[in-house]
């Protein structure tokens, strides 16, 4: 059915649960997503699992779901990352690893994939934020 679709030009995308048991592990889970890119499939959203009676064996604590989407950065390509997000009744809601932490004077104090501290120089420019960042608390 996908080859179908790819054949007339339909691009196809993928949208997952993550589940507990099933696809949350990093293994398992970049294993999932490039399954998918190589059958030409974009994976689009990795769906926090929303709170339903009688499923919440499934469930994944966001934490953990963010430590997964943070595994797949720098082990993967980037077409086998998704969207990671909740869907809530007034929309999705991204769940993303802030990797900004703050700014120091002309610095950006960034958080690697390891869970480290660097600073950066920033570029001087004439841009300003309109959502500014505050001093730097650690």
């Amino acid at each position: 059915a996908v080859d179908t679709l790819l054949s007339r030009g339909i691009p196809v995308g993928n949208q997952s649960v993550l589940l507990a048991g099933i696809n949350d592990t990093p293994e398992r889970l970049k294993k999932l997503l490039e399954g998918l890119v190589k059958m030409r499939v974009r994976p689009y959203y990795l769906y926090q699992a929303q709170t339903v009676e009688g499923t919440a064996h499934l469930r994944v604590p966001i934490e953990k779901g963010l430590d997964l989407m943070r595994s797949l950065r720098g082990n993967t390509t980037g077409f086998a990352i998704p969207q990671y997000v909740l869907d809530t009744p007034s929309g999705k809601i991204p769940l993303s690893p802030n990797h900004l932490l703050g700014r120091e004077d002309n610095d950006v104090v960034l958080l690697d994939l390891k869970k480290k501290a660097w600073r950066e120089i920033n570029p001087l420019s004439d841009y300003v934020s309109p959502h500014p960042l505050g001093p730097l608390e650690v």
